[in-house]
């Protein structure tokens, strides 16, 4: 996962940044890039720090947010 050092964001891909067509900011410095479908395919976590250079495994906890998103499974 990529960190940005002059932004200070860390952006996470879960499709294919190509299919991007909306990016919508939902708060606490949280953007999530959609497809045509709307669907969650990235985020972007703004003012993203870490003490940690490089560190594997990475642990990642997901959730459904709403049960429209399982439309994109």
């Amino acid at each position: 996962f990529p960190s940005h050092d002059m932004g200070r964001s860390l952006v996470v891909w879960f499709g294919n940044p190509h299919d991007e067509v909306i990016a919508e900011n939902v708060g606490d410095d949280l953007i999530v890039m959609k497809d045509d479908r709307d669907c969650i395919i990235g985020f972007e976590k703004l003012n993203f720090v870490s003490d940690v250079v490089s560190s594997f495994p990475l642990q990642v906890t997901a959730a459904v947010l709403s049960s429209s998103l399982l439309n994109c499974l």
